[in-house]
């Protein structure tokens, strides 16, 4: 379970002399005490248990006690109490989560997923689990889609409640074009989980023009059913080798056609079925675009990566090296872009000299 912790601040405190407010904390939440200035290392006093804060950085102290029961917690510096407050423990329950509207594709073949989860003292995660109806009763065969952790992972207070609308790109996943069962799994932060009503839905998959990449989608499926689809994959290769005139004898594709073929054939390891689907949805998507969309994807990729060190305010050094990975990846976008725009354009040309060709009497 991750630690709660409970920010307490003057502004809900009070002076002993005071009538004190209870503020209600689940059971097992952890006090934290960050305090700067004063005379001597304060000290926070829960019951009969005290704990001396720490000397940090800058003149700041540091202290933490876990709350198992109610009871006074005082803050106690240079002889003195400088605040208190009440503390009411409380049974955490645990989450709740379901789907706000049945799961669908939309006009980009994005999966929408429409979704509220809540608990009492926070929502930490929420992810969409994927299993085919057919494997239902192997926990083992599901897929796991983190939808999000709201608090970035960051360990802040966590809300409430959550209502999101969000999309994910599963096109890529061996599943898509198959039916599957979806249930929402919410964790608050006690490690307590929860999960939704399932839904059935067919899982979005990108639509290939290019009629050899169309075949490798179905190869990928074959490889689905790791037994029986194996053998039928391996054959359906060997075919597509044999013809390169059906991917323009281009000799990267019939090189990675044929690393896939014989790591089928030889390559007993528990992850080779994943690692084939993968060159075959990379060589796919070779054959659709030029390689546009997996360049598109790195660039995004490289994007959130520098959004992410940007929100935890990371070192200078980190920052500067996810932006000189965005400035690679865009580079690179942009050259496989031109190149695909110049092959469209040879392409165009060529069909124009064919029809301006007189027709034979």
């Amino acid at each position: 379970a991750l630690p709660i912790s409970v920010l307490l601040s003057l502004a809900n405190a009070d002076i002993a002399a005071q009538p004190l407010r209870t503020v209600k904390i689940p059971e097992g939440s952890t006090a934290v005490l960050q305090l700067s200035g004063g005379r001597g290392a304060p000290a926070l006093r829960f019951n009969e248990r005290v704990v001396t804060a720490e000397a940090g950085d800058i003149g700041r102290y540091d202290a933490r006690v876990t709350i198992e029961q109610s009871g006074r917690l005082r803050l106690e510096q240079g002889g003195r109490e400088i605040a208190v407050w009440a503390l009411a423990v409380t049974a955490d329950r645990p989450p709740t989560v379901h789907f706000m509207a049945p799961v669908r594709a939309d006009a980009r073949r994005r999966l929408r997923i429409d979704f509220q989860a809540e608990d009492d003292f926070g929502v930490r995660a929420v992810k969409l689990r994927l299993t085919r109806p057919e494997l239902a009763g192997d926990p083992s065969a599901g897929r796991i889609i983190k939808l999000m952790t709201p608090d970035g992972g960051q360990k802040k207070i966590a809300p409430k409640k959550i209502a999101k609308v969000l999309v994910r790109d599963l096109t890529a996943d061996p599943w898509a074009g198959l039916v599957v069962m979806g249930t929402l799994i919410a964790t608050d932060a006690k490690g307590q989980s929860a999960a939704s009503e399932r839904q059935r839905f067919v899982l979005p998959a990108r639509l290939f023009t290019d009629p050899t990449a169309r075949a490798l989608t179905g190869v990928r499926r074959l490889l689905v059913d790791n037994r029986r689809g194996r053998f039928a994959a391996i054959q359906r290769l060997h075919d597509l080798t044999a013809r390169p005139e059906l991917f323009g004898g281009d000799l990267r594709i019939y090189l990675e056609l044929r690393d896939a073929y014989w790591r089928l054939r030889h390559d007993t390891r528990p992850d080779a079925i994943g690692e084939v689907s993968q060159l075959l949805w990379h060589t796919a998507l070779k054959l659709e675009d030029g390689g546009v969309s997996l360049a598109e994807a790195d660039l995004r990729q490289a994007a959130a990566g520098l959004k992410q060190v940007l929100a935890q305010d990371a070192p200078r050094r980190d920052i500067d090296a996810r932006t000189e990975g965005v400035g690679q990846a865009l580079q690179a976008f942009l050259s496989v872009l031109g190149q695909q725009d110049r092959k469209s354009t040879r392409l165009n040309s060529s069909h124009t000299d064919i029809s301006r060709m007189p027709s034979s009497a």
